[in-house]
């Protein structure tokens, strides 16, 4: 038998045997309280069958005095339903333990960890959903601050071009040679030269300066720098030899291989080409640590006889060291062709044209510029093995391309240092390339 009012005091005991947060618990209490509401209705029942058999057993006790065999609990001056003293409990029957389902059992047998009050585990949930929410708040005001102090988006993708349909750049060039390099001093020299000298005008050649070109009767002019051998070997040829360490010196044909005043395609309404080709026959010692060589090109005059050809003002040239092409550059020139091998022939032209550019074309025709279009071409034991367009080498810093637009006279040169051999031809009949090709 258990007391009625002993039921608050066992209802947590037998609850804490539940372990927290256990699925079954909801269905713990809806037992306990079935058994609860079964045990109230029962008391009631006492309570009313006790209250009948008291007012029955008092009617002859006098009034405000109390009979020993009376319960203590009741108050005969009030109504017969009020309670004096709860604490004085009434006796009603407790079911057995096997009673209750066996999963109710199974679940107070777990932990003995009390669960966590609902309200306080809500009370947690909205405190922590709140806090989020809070947090979040202050971040997104945080991010908009932030977003104002910034400038506005710009789309860098659509203000920028494709630049997959521009035309490549133009080749780097260098600051100097990995082969090898000229003093410093000769390059001052030459530049005070090129600045205190302009170029020739051109002037119209006379018949028999013209015919002797137009048969290929060049010879070579030999400058007081080079030292050793050179010769004529037949009709626009040459055959000669620079001494071991010869410094840089210069070759250049007798006449020139273009008459601005006879051969622009502004005078002749023609194009005109003009070429030659070398063959390097031998290499000795360089000057200095350097290695020696051999540079092929074109010049207009005057040009410094201690320069090759490529390195000043009005000239180009291809150089048999490092392959590089050198226009008007004074610096290391611009990567072109491979190394030129000992036994090996090569070829430097030019071909004028009208400028395909209308503007040009209408600035050439009214207002004075003859200046042409210019196609540079180079060949390796008689085939073509590159060439570039004249205005790609526009680099100020390298001196532009002053006198080799067709406006003046151009020389046939070759630049030599150290010791070379080597054979120079201007004779269409023995070149390897053919110019019908």
């Amino acid at each position: 038998m258990t007391d009625f009012y002993s039921f608050p005091l066992i209802l947590p005991q037998i609850t804490s045997k539940i372990r927290p947060g256990f699925p079954g618990l909801l269905v713990g209490l809806k037992i306990l309280h079935g058994h609860r509401a079964r045990l109230c209705n029962a008391r009631e029942s006492q309570r009313v069958k006790d209250e009948t058999n008291r007012v029955e057993n008092v009617e002859d006790v006098p009034h405000g005095s109390h009979s020993r065999h009376s319960p203590a609990w009741l108050d005969v001056n009030a109504d017969a339903t009020t309670l004096i003293q709860p604490s004085i409990h009434v006796s009603c029957t407790w079911p057995e333990p096997t009673l209750l389902p066996d999963l109710f059992l199974d679940m107070m047998a777990h932990s003995d960890a009390p669960p966590p009050s609902y309200e306080a585990s809500q009370s947690s949930a909205r405190f922590s959903v709140d806090a989020q929410q809070q947090q979040q708040q202050q971040q997104q005001q945080q991010q908009q601050q932030r977003l104002e102090g910034l400038p506005p988006y710009h789309n860098w993708q659509e203000a920028v071009p494709d630049t997959s349909i521009f035309p490549p750049p133009p080749i780097a060039g260098y600051y100097c040679s990995g082969a090898g390099n000229a003093s410093s001093d000769d390059a001052q020299r030459a530049h005070d030269f090129c600045d205190n000298t302009p170029l020739w005008l051109p002037e119209r050649p006379s018949p028999a300066v013209y015919s002797s070109v137009r048969e290929h009767d060049v010879r070579p002019v030999q400058q007081r720098e080079f030292v050793g051998e050179l010769a004529p070997s037949a009709r626009g040829q040459w055959q000669g030899r620079t001494v071991d360490r010869n410094g840089d010196c210069l070759v250049l044909t007798h006449l020139p291989l273009y008459f601005a005043a006879e051969d622009s395609p502004f005078i002749s309404e023609k194009r005109k080409m003009i070429y030659f080709e070398v063959k390097l026959l031998g290499l000795r010692a360089g000057p200095g640590s350097d290695s020696s060589g051999l540079s092929i090109g074109f010049v207009a005059g005057p040009y410094p006889s201690w320069r090759s050809p490529g390195w000043e003002r009005g000239s180009l040239g291809v150089f048999s060291d490092d392959g590089c092409r050198f226009v008007n550059d004074s610096w290391g020139g611009r990567d072109f062709t491979a190394p030129i091998n000992v036994g090996e022939t090569i070829g430097l032209g030019m071909v004028f044209r009208h400028p395909e550019n209308p503007l040009a074309l209408a600035d050439a025709l009214f207002e004075g510029r003859k200046k042409c279009q210019v196609e540079v071409f180079f060949t390796r034991n008689g085939q073509r093995a590159g060439g570039w367009n004249l205005h790609e080498e526009t680099d100020e810093e390298s001196g532009g391309i002053e006198g080799l637009e067709g406006d003046f006279d151009l020389y046939g040169a070759l630049g030599l240092f150290g010791g070379v051999d080597f054979e120079a031809n201007f004779n269409p009949a023995a070149w390897l390339w053919r110019a019908d090709e």
